[in-house]
């Protein structure tokens, strides 16, 4: 019996082999998994960031670590939202970032991590960019999930135009969203991407740092 102990909130790539009498059999195929995430508490003193930072590899194979991904939309075989990495021209800091794309008709969601504070007692803010910042009808929300009911709390403004150098430091700053005022006693904090009013032959993405 083999026991591992593993870190919470953590991507694990497992593959085994066996040994037995001096031989060893093939590694096993390779199986992904991410451990449970131990709920964040957040203080004046030691808010919660998330720079994304940490993800290297192809974006498209990447999870979003204590993240939840409810309305997933799929374009050109990949899956968002996603991390992309080695994208500087979409960050406002380092390389990598969160995008999300919808086109007309539908929908993307990132929820945040969860919290063990009230969610009233919460803020948020963070830099935001896009392909085409101008020329879109489409909208991101700010909003609590809880269960399958996600309350709006405010719409975010225009993001910025993606640098066209491969550099970061561009993005509009949005926020400070205050949650003190939503109905909802729990839940988790979620950014919901409306691809209405696009054209239906493309889609809209929003890149978050």
């Amino acid at each position: 019996t083999a026991t591992l102990s593993l870190a919470s909130g953590t991507h694990y790539v497992v593959t085994m082999r066996a040994f037995c009498d001096g031989d060893s059999s093939a590694l096993s195929s390779a199986v992904s998994f991410n451990t449970e995430c131990e709920p964040y508490t957040v203080t004046s003193q030691a808010p919660w960031t998330e720079n994304f930072e940490s993800y290297s590899g192809l974006q498209q194979t990447l999870p979003l670590l204590c993240w939840e991904t409810p309305a997933p939309t799929t374009f050109d075989d990949i899956t968002y939202p996603v991390v992309m990495t080695q994208t500087p021209q979409a960050a406002h800091s380092g390389s990598n970032t969160v995008e999300m794309k919808a086109s007309v008709g539908t929908f993307n969601m990132a929820v945040l991590p969860e919290f063990t504070n009230d969610i009233h007692d919460l803020r948020l803010s963070f830099w935001a960019t896009s392909s085409n910042p101008s020329s879109v009808n489409g909208y991101m929300e700010v909003g609590v999930l809880s269960g399958n009911n996600f309350e709006v709390l405010d719409t975010v403004g225009t993001p910025g135009a993606r640098n066209s150098q491969l550099v970061s430091g561009n993005g509009n700053y949005v926020g400070t969203f205050d949650f003190r005022n939503v109905t909802a006693t729990s839940g988790r904090i979620a950014l919901r991407l409306q691809g209405d009013g696009y054209n239906t032959a493309n889609s809209l993405s929003w890149n978050i740092d």
